[in-house]
């Protein structure tokens, strides 16, 4: 089996109350902590590579690969550490934070059943079940909240990029919304620091920038730049460009064949279509060099 069952208990405290989700690399949870309050709960759990005996996670032929993979936890782990120091004496006051953009907040980090796993808060839905699901017949106004989203979205990348940190897998299943409007980005597991080479990285096909598939360039802003205009182009079309092994070959994007809602009739539309098609320059030097940049564009807008 896959997945754990529930009513399994974690780390002596958190029940888990219900599959969520799955990646090539994870199984996410819904979960209860001591207080009963819900958390998500992310476990390295690569199932091409591994197998589950009574919770217990273990592969012999992939062992090298999976202890990767556990490092890639642990790595996410100490970059979301980084945006969520607590103050001493703050312990237990997280559920009365006032919510704003951010990344997701980290609640607790252990090994367990031979795998580890990251427990977060618990937040909304994916953007993509939410773009997907929330198609407003206006189309001005339809593309006004998209835009008001993805400024969010971009702030909150900005702020990633000051701590020196590259995402690298920036998608719509990996950032957050609650009914609210408010963001979350997840998943730091690929990330570097700016001027890394790659050793190991997924790639998100439609997202990762030609780069991402090289081990010789240095990463840069530019690579979450390329990913954010894919974002974008996902958020205003409903779907997702063709990969950048792809785009080698016809790098050129098609609105008018492509685009949904009618946007491309909204003179707003023409100025988006021009950042979007600038983030995705098959050239990284084409590219914007920075979100700072992209956002300066958008806020004319």
């Amino acid at each position: 089996m896959d997945f754990l069952s529930k009513g399994t208990i974690l780390n002596g405290k958190y029940k888990i109350i219900n599959y969520v989700a799955k990646s090539d690399f994870s199984n996410i949870y819904l979960a209860e902590n001591g207080q009963r309050k819900k958390v998500a709960v992310k476990e390295c759990y690569p199932s091409e590579i591994v197998m589950r005996y009574e919770n217990k996670v273990f592969t012999e032929k992939y062992r090298k690969d999976f202890e990767k993979l556990k490092e890639c936890f642990r790595k996410e782990k100490h970059i979301l550490e980084k945006f969520c120091k607590k103050s001493k004496g703050s312990k237990g006051k997280f559920w009365n934070k006032v919510i704003k953009d951010d990344v997701i907040r980290i609640l607790d980090f252990f090994s367990e059943n031979g795998t580890n796993y990251i427990v977060m808060e618990y937040f909304g839905i994916t953007l993509k079940k939410y773009i997907l699901e929330n198609k407003i017949q206006d189309e001005k106004t339809r593309i006004n909240d998209i835009l008001k989203i993805f400024r969010k979205i971009v702030r909150v990348v900005g702020k990633i990029h000051k701590k020196g940190i590259i995402h690298c897998d920036l998608k719509p299943s990996n950032i957050l919304i609650d009914i609210r409007g408010n963001i979350r980005i997840i998943d730091f597991g690929s990330s570097l620091r700016k001027g890394q080479k790659i050793d190991f990285i997924e790639v998100s096909e439609g997202y990762s920038a030609i780069e991402v598939y090289s081990k010789k360039v240095q990463i840069d802003e530019r690579v979450d730049v390329y990913s954010l205009s894919a974002l974008l182009y996902f958020m205003l079309c409903g779907k997702k460009i063709d990969g950048a092994v792809k785009r080698f070959y016809k790098p050129e994007l098609e609105f008018a064949r492509e685009v949904i809602l009618g946007f491309e009739k909204i003179g707003k539309f023409k100025e988006v279509e021009k950042i979007i098609k600038k983030g995705l320059e098959f050239e990284r030097k084409k590219r914007f060099k920075s979100v700072r940049e992209m956002i300066e564009k958008l806020e004319l807008l």
